[in-house]
């Protein structure tokens, strides 16, 4: 099964955008290891731990970065359901055409 395309029913978020639960979890997920490196980096600030605040500041961009890459990877998974759909119509369309000659 990998490599298909599955719809998801989705469900509305507080700005009313519609979200797969996967989208929601991957989101959470991101917002949770962005949390995580910004107390590690906050602790090593406050602790004068150098490589302990570098290590949550990377993590906490690591984290910005997958959030981007997942919404992009959303996007494009809509696109090409809307185009398969936009196909799929076409393909429909012709075949009614070729029936009725």
């Amino acid at each position: 099964m990998s490599g298909m395309l599955v719809k998801v029913p989705k469900v509305q978020n507080g700005q009313g955008t519609e979200l797969t639960i996967a989208e929601r979890w991957r989101a959470m997920n991101a917002q949770e290891d962005q949390i995580k490196g910004h107390i590690k980096e906050v602790a090593g600030l406050l602790a004068d731990d150098k490589e302990l605040a570098d290590q949550g500041k990377s993590e906490r961009h690591a984290a910005q970065i997958q959030e981007k890459l997942d919404q992009v990877r959303d996007v494009m998974h809509d696109v090409v359901d809307k185009t398969q759909d936009k196909v799929d119509g076409l393909l429909d369309k012709s075949k009614d055409a070729l029936k009725s000659k």
